[in-house]
């Protein structure tokens, strides 16, 4: 399972770099990444899409407009460390530049 995750992070990743990306387009930047994933890819992007992450506009899968821009931003889900994550563990999200980063842009009382 923890595999799974981190593919289906580095899948989400080159969406949301890309923003609309062709089947093929995907393909070819998750081979650069991991060509492994390419065994389950067409699993990945219909896991992403039920869970109303991406949709499709013609023949390109695009990030949905029903998850807010802020959570599309979260570091989290795309970060190769995200199996190993953990609060106390090495993995730390409080010791992660970038979701502190993150958290704190969306959730201080300035951004409110």
């Amino acid at each position: 399972m923890l595999k799974e995750l981190r593919n289906l992070g580095i899948v989400w990743g080159v969406i949301v770099e890309r923003k609309k990306v062709s089947l093929e387009e995907l393909r070819a930047a998750v081979a650069e990444r991991d060509p492994k994933i390419l065994e389950s890819i067409d699993e990945i992007v219909e896991e992403l899409y039920t869970l109303g992450l991406i949709d499709y506009e013609d023949n390109n899968i695009v990030l949905s407009n029903v998850v807010p821009d802020n959570m599309v931003e979260m570091p989290c889900i795309r970060c190769d460390r995200l199996s190993t994550c953990r609060i106390g563990a090495r993995s730390d999200p409080f010791k992660c530049e970038k979701f502190v980063e993150w958290f704190i842009k969306n959730f201080s009382e300035h951004s409110l």
